[in-house]
């Protein structure tokens, strides 16, 4: 399903990640704190450091990628997650 997304203004310290998962309305944690369900755009990330973005759902092992954000960038990452 397309979405039209209105960032805001751009700035090069901040970066923004769309992330996917294999299943729909699972939880998305960032650094083990829950920001939304799959799929889930994260804006306004600090580009001067890394992120574990974990992906959880009941019934199925969680996931978890680290990604570092690029300024002024939209990047997407796919968690997929296993059923148990």
């Amino acid at each position: 399903q397309n979405q039209t997304v209105k960032l805001p203004t751009a700035y090069a310290s901040y970066g923004w990640v769309n992330v996917w998962s294999n299943v729909i309305d699972a939880n998305v944690y960032v650094d083990n704190q829950w920001v939304g369900k799959t799929p889930c755009l994260l804006y306004d990330l600090p580009t001067n450091r890394k992120y574990t973005i974990e992906v959880r759902k009941e019934g199925y092992r969680s996931a978890q990628k680290r990604v570092k954000p690029l300024g002024n960038e939209l990047i997407t990452i796919e968690i997929n997650l296993k059923q148990k």
